[in-house]
């Protein structure tokens, strides 16, 4: 299987580059790049062919892969896909992967097709590495880029070699804090067994919150 650095390290070798796939006829799309990337860079392999970036999520459900709506607090995890719709500007959406969480909250994407050509829904652009800001109300915003700011719709994850996050979980109590958004991302997986009630009285009052902001499998009595 393909690990999350293998990747990362193909998505830097493109950038700069104008990546095309055989079965799309609009040269160097958004969804060229993905579709490329998924199916034809020996990675792995997952028909993205004749897709809408817009149609990234429901052909991702389709393929059997973890998809994530936004919610207002969650954030796409390094090595995911992400798709944003365009409107008003076309109906077509925007997709591109998640390379690295920054210090200040912001992510470094690696996408293709925003250089803003005048031909760029017909024969695409270049992919880029570049610095985006996610707010609650799911603004998507360029840092370092002049570029219209889109509308996170959520993104779609993908098997990476050893143990993914799928396959373990981690136990939270009161100690750590309701949102549990930061503490996931940073040990990589959503899933989590909350504790809830001790003895004979308590109850934890930020139960609720970390169920909200995790994939709670189970809670627990201490």
């Amino acid at each position: 299987m393909t690990t999350k650095t293998q990747l990362l390290n193909t998505l830097d070798s493109l950038v700069n580059q104008r990546v095309t796939v055989p079965t799309n006829p609009y040269g160097g799309q958004c969804a060229a790049l993905v579709d490329y990337v998924l199916q034809y860079a020996g990675l792995f392999n997952y028909d993205f062919s004749y897709m809408n970036a817009i149609d990234g999520l429901s052909r991702a459900e389709s393929l059997g892969l973890k998809v994530t709506r936004f919610n207002g607090s969650n954030n796409p995890p390094v090595g995911s896909v992400w798709v944003t719709n365009c409107l008003p500007y076309h109906q077509f959406g925007h997709i591109g992967f998640i390379a690295a969480e920054n210090s200040d909250g912001t992510v470094t994407t690696i996408e293709q097709n925003i250089d803003g050509n005048a031909d760029c829904l017909e024969n695409g652009g270049w992919t880029r590495k570049v610095t985006r800001n996610l707010d609650s109300a799911g603004n998507f915003s360029y840092i370092d880029w002049s570029a219209p700011s889109q509308q996170m719709v959520g993104w779609f994850e993908l098997p990476f070699d050893g143990m993914t996050q799928d396959n373990y979980f981690i136990d939270v109590s009161a100690y750590q804090p309701g949102d549990l958004t930061s503490i996931c991302q940073a040990v990589g997986t959503n899933n989590t067994v909350i504790k809830v009630t001790e003895g004979t009285g308590w109850v934890s009052p930020v139960a609720t919150q970390q169920t909200n902001t995790s994939n709670c499998i189970g809670y627990y009595h201490f």
